[in-house]
């Protein structure tokens, strides 16, 4: 007697995907980020910037040296980071690998969450999309908060697709516990959080289950947040202030035409996002088609999981739209939200396929659809690793041999590059106390990194210092030079 054939268990493709995504990126993580992607100086500066208080807790036993107190609003990440730094050695390698591992992760759970309501295929197509978009191609290998971000929001909105029947206010404070840790890696997700909850209320709430969750949900977030409130800005008060002072400046605008000036530009010049997104945008918008369409035939957890596509995007992209700064990588954290609408429509557009294409057209037209998903993000990819130089680990090396322990050191990149030095370092910032000004004196600064012969960016020293400085070492970074030099 032949024996049936086992089905293939629903995490399987997506671990496939998840392990694969981890492979592609971790072949090229010590490369040094790609140029022209994006108008912003971010790649070449922030990883340094959101590793630095986490380094500094390993190598000197304490988060904050001084003003530079990211920590506080990216605590999740500077957590994750300093765990694998204690575990691995403080490294660019390392910080990135953490990175890497957070987004394979999100894979897998993104494509095994959506194949209980939209079916195995719809799912793992969704997660191919989300695995190769060209976006979390390129920052999903950097040291960023979004790559943990966009793990919490999609993991907190996966939630609804469960039985929540059964256990709606359990579901519900995963679910919000889930978000609100998105909001305390990025307090920026608070906008694409407040959506979700938002919409699910207002388009899916029909059911007592679903009620439940969202108060579930509502009751998780304030809890966390009042934890949050309660256990690091309570105490750090004072801190926020020069938080706030590191972040780029943010202004609405003032008048009804300025609004849909930012609107209208926003959709054509949104640094690149839309094409570095185009084919899950595209096979999104598809979906949200099919389901306007084909709306009578939700039932169950399909509802709820389009409501929280519709308000996450609706919150997330919305801010951006008026926003004075949006790099592209602020898109990041909506892909989950499009790859759920890809798996709404490829799933309701399933029977009507079904009736009218045999089988082998239909495996053709699956393999057709994966290779549009996927090829235009991974031949971006190719573009940006292939060849490309490998510098931050040997500069971090060559910083650490440099320069004495306990040195203190001032520069505007050095959180990158003495990243692996056992010293403290000033990342310099202007206006922000402590960061800034007369750090000879009152921090025993010795050492600055600045461009060849440059005066040090937003510090002072005393006359004839800096005209008796020596240089130690040069190194190339971002189509210039930064130079090590010591004073007296």
């Amino acid at each position: 007697m032949i024996g049936r054939r086992r089905a293939i268990p629903s995490w399987f493709a997506p671990a496939l995907l998840g392990l694969g995504l981890i492979v592609i990126l971790a072949a090229a993580v010590s490369a040094d980020p790609a140029q022209h992607v994006t108008a912003s100086s971010s790649p070449f500066s922030d990883e340094g910037y959101n590793a630095l208080n986490a380094r500094n807790l390993v190598l000197l036993g304490r988060w904050s040296t001084d003003s530079w107190n990211l920590y506080l609003v990216e605590l999740p990440l500077s957590t994750l980071l300093a765990g694998v730094f204690a575990v691995f050695g403080v490294g660019i390698v390392q910080a990135r690998l953490a990175c890497v591992a957070v987004v394979g992760l999100l894979i897998l759970v993104f494509g095994w969450g959506l194949a209980r309501p939209f079916g195995k295929r719809a799912a793992s197509l969704a997660a191919l999309a989300v695995a190769t978009a060209g976006l979390l191609l390129y920052y999903g290998r950097l040291v960023y908060q979004e790559d943990l971000v966009i793990f919490f929001l999609a993991a907190g909105v996966l939630t609804l697709g469960r039985d929540i029947a059964r256990r709606p206010w359990r579901w519900g404070l995963v679910g919000g516990a889930l978000l609100a840790l998105g909001v305390g890696t990025k307090p920026s997700a608070i906008f694409a959080v407040a959506g979700i909850l938002a919409a699910v209320a207002v388009l899916a709430a029909r059911t007592p289950a679903t009620r439940r969750w969202i108060a579930g949900a509502v009751l998780g977030v304030l809890v966390a947040g009042l934890a949050w409130g309660a256990l690091v800005w309570l105490p750090n008060r004072a801190a926020f202030a020069n938080v706030l002072r590191i972040w780029p400046p943010f202004t609405w605008p003032t008048t009804p035409g300025s609004l849909v000036h930012r609107v209208l530009t926003y959709v054509v010049d949104n640094d690149g996002a839309l094409r570095l997104s185009l084919p899950i945008a595209a096979m999104g918008l598809f979906g949200l088609v099919v389901v306007f369409i084909r709306r009578r035939e939700l039932d169950e957890a399909l509802p709820r999981l389009v409501a929280a596509a519709i308000g996450w995007l609706v919150g997330g992209l919305g801010i951006l739209a008026v926003a004075s700064y949006r790099p592209n990588r602020y898109v990041l954290p909506m892909l989950p939200a499009a790859g759920i609408l890809v798996a709404a429509g490829i799933a309701l557009a399933g029977p009507w396929v079904r009736v009218r294409l045999p089988a082998a057209a239909r495996a053709g037209a699956v393999a057709l659809l994966a290779v549009l998903l996927a090829a235009p993000g991974l031949v971006s990819y190719a573009s940006w690793v292939v060849g490309a130089p490998s510098t931050a680990p040997a500069i971090q090396a060559e910083m650490a041999q440099a320069v004495p322990a306990g040195s203190v050191v001032v520069g505007v990149d050095v959180g990158l590059f003495m990243m692996r030095a056992p010293v403290v370092a000033i990342i310099t910032a202007k206006g922000v106390p402590g960061n800034s000004g007369d750090l000879y004196h009152s921090a025993g600064a010795r050492w600055y990194l600045t461009n060849p012969d440059a005066y040090p960016y937003s510090v002072s020293l005393p006359p004839g210092a800096w005209d008796a400085r020596r240089r130690i070492v040069c190194a190339a970074w971002f189509n210039s030079q930064d130079c090590l030099y010591e004073v007296q």
